[in-house]
């Protein structure tokens, strides 16, 4: 099944089949430190997983959110290969490198 990814500043289409994992990643400096994210799409019998991970530094430490979610086959062919993500049950998770020191 083919469906749209924004990779880049732009859309690309990617085409995966059940049991099929694509991988990208790409990172930059930024004024204060740096930006990496990474995506990685599964495919499944139900659909197409995706896991956000976008870690970063800055004069405020580092940070990292990861965000999961999922879009079913029948869903894309409906939508045209655009994919309706819905954030899973594990959902998003995100860690502040001051206040986990500080106990929050």
């Amino acid at each position: 099944m083919r469906f749209i990814a924004w990779i880049n500043g732009g859309d690309v289409t990617l085409k995966i089949k059940p049991s099929q994992t694509i991988n990208h990643s790409r990172g930059e400096q930024t004024d204060e430190g740096y930006r990496r994210q990474s995506a990685t799409y599964e495919g499944d019998d139900d659909g197409v997983y995706r896991t956000v991970c976008v870690n970063e530094r800055d004069c405020d430490g580092q940070h990292c959110t990861t965000t999961e979610s999922f879009c079913s086959w029948g869903r894309l062919k409906e939508l045209d290969g655009y994919p309706d993500w819905q954030c899973t049950r594990s959902g998003r998770t995100h860690y502040d490198q001051h206040a986990q020191a500080m106990g929050y």
